[in-house]
C-alpha cells in the first residue's frame, strides 16, 4: 500500500469531499441562508401593539435571542464536520501511526475548539439578553391591549 500523500511540515492534505458531503454543506447553507430571510422578513411585519416602546424592545430581543441560536448552531456543525472528517480520513487511510493521526486531528481539534467557542458566545448572549430583556420589561411595562368588544 503506498505512503498517503504529504504536505508542508509533514501534514496529510484530506481528500476532497465526496458529493454526498458537499451536497450536505451546500443544503446546510441553503438552510442557514433561509432562516436568515425568514427571520428577516418576520422582523419587517408589522404588528399590531399599543406600545412602540414595547414592540422595538420586543423586536431586538428577538433579533439578539436567533442570531445566539443561529451562533449555536453555526458553531455546532462547524465542529461536528471538521471531527467528522478527521475521523473519516484516519479509518480511510488505514494507518494508525501517530504522524499521520496527528495532522488531521489537530485540525478536528482546533475547528471543534473554534466551534464550541462560537457556541459558548452564541449561549452566553442568549442567557444575557434574557436576564436583561426581563430586567427591561419590567422596568417599562407595555400599555395593556384596547378591549375590543
Amino acid at each position: 500500500m503506498d505512503a498517503p500523500p504529504q504536505g508542508e511540515f509533514g501534514f496529510i492534505h484530506e481528500p476532497a469531499p465526496t458529493p454526498m458531503e458537499a451536497l450536505v454543506g451546500l443544503s446546510l447553507l441553503a438552510m442557514i441562508f433561509v432562516a436568515i430571510l425568514a427571520l428577516t422578513t418576520m422582523f419587517l411585519v408589522k404588528r399590531k401593539e399599543p406600545s412602540v416602546a414595547g414592540i422595538y424592545l420586543n423586536i431586538r430581543l428577538r433579533q439578539i435571542k436567533y442570531l445566539a441560536f443561529l451562533a449555536i448552531a453555526v458553531g455546532s456543525i462547524l465542529g461536528l464536520m471538521q471531527v467528522y472528517g478527521a475521523l473519516s480520513y484516519v479509518a480511510l487511510s488505514g494507518s494508525t501511526a501517530f504522524d499521520q493521526m496527528a495532522g488531521p486531528f489537530a485540525e478536528a481539534i482546533v475547528w471543534l475548539g473554534l466551534g464550541v467557542s462560537v457556541a459558548t458566545v452564541g449561549l452566553i448572549s442568549m442567557l444575557l439578553v434574557l436576564w436583561r430583556g426581563r430586567d427591561l420589561l419590567d422596568r417599562h411595562p407595555a400599555e395593556p391591549a384596547p378591549d375590543r368588544r
